[in-house]
C-alpha cells in the first residue's frame, strides 16, 4: 500500500485525535487504513459471550486501575478490521468509556472464517500531554505487549514484550503475532503513522492491527 494522504493532513489529524471533544473530529477522519462499524446485533453479542464462556467461564476475573471490576458493553459493539484484509475484530468497550479518560479498556474478539479464534484486553493509557500509551493484555490480565507514543517527538517504543502463547486460537499464533504487532508500530513506514495517531485511545483499531497480524494481513 502506499501513502495516500499528504503531510499536512496527517498533521492535522495528529494534532485533533488528542482533543477529547468528539465532536472535534470525525469517524469518516480516522478510518483510513482502518474500517470501523458500529454495530448492534444481537447474534454477535451472543458469539462473543458464548465464546467468552466457553474458555473463560460465566465471568471474566478483571479489575480496572482503580482496582473496580471490570466490566464491558456487550451491547453496543464496534468491527473492526484493516482493509484488505480477510480478518475482523469484535470490540467492545468498557462500560463507562470516554475519550476523555485518562485509562480506558476494551476488548477485542478475533474472527477468521466467521468463527472467533482468540481475544484480547485492550488497555489505553494517557500518561502525560504527549505520551500515551497501550498494553495489550490476556484475558487472564496477564501484560503481552505494551507500546508508547510520544506525540511531540512522533516516536514509537515498545516497553514491555511478551510471546501471544497464552492467546487462545486455531493458528497463526506466538511469537510471530506479537513480533507483527510490535512490527506495525515501530517499522511499517505510513501504517505505522497512522498507527500512532489512531490507537492511543481507540480500543478498535489495536484490535484491527492484532487481527491483520493473527491471519498475516499486514
Amino acid at each position: 500500500m502506499k501513502l495516500s494522504t499528504n503531510f499536512l493532513l496527517i498533521i492535522l489529524l495528529i494534532l485533533s485525535t488528542f482533543s477529547c471533544n468528539k465532536d472535534e473530529i470525525s469517524h469518516s477522519e480516522l478510518e483510513d487504513p482502518f474500517i470501523i462499524t458500529p454495530i448492534n446485533d444481537k447474534a454477535i453479542t451472543d458469539k462473543v459471550i458464548n465464546w467468552q464462556k466457553e474458555y473463560y467461564g460465566n465471568s471474566l476475573n478483571l479489575k480496572s486501575s482503580s482496582n473496580g471490576r471490570l466490566e464491558f458493553d456487550y451491547n453496543n459493539l464496534i468491527l473492526a478490521s484493516m482493509k484488505g484484509g480477510t480478518g475482523r475484530a469484535i470490540v467492545a468497550n468498557q462500560v463507562g468509556y470516554d475519550d476523555c479518560n485518562s485509562i480506558n479498556y476494551g476488548i477485542g474478539f478475533f474472527e477468521k472464517n466467521s468463527e472467533i479464534t482468540g481475544a484480547l484486553i485492550l488497555k489505553m493509557m494517557k500518561i502525560s500531554e504527549y505520551i500515551n500509551r497501550i498494553e495489550y493484555l490476556s484475558l487472564n490480565n496477564e501484560l503481552l505487549l505494551s507500546v508508547e507514543l510520544d506525540s511531540k517527538k512522533q516516536t514509537t517504543n515498545i516497553i514491555y514484550k511478551k510471546s501471544l502463547s497464552s492467546l487462545k486460537s486455531t493458528e497463526d499464533t506466538g511469537d510471530d503475532v506479537i513480533e507483527c504487532i510490535a512490527d506495525v508500530y515501530v517499522n511499517h513506514g505510513w501504517i505505522s503513522v497512522w498507527a500512532w495517531v489512531q490507537t492511543a485511545f481507540i480500543p478498535a483499531t489495536a484490535a484491527a492491527i492484532t487481527v491483520a497480524c493473527i491471519i498475516h494481513n499486514v
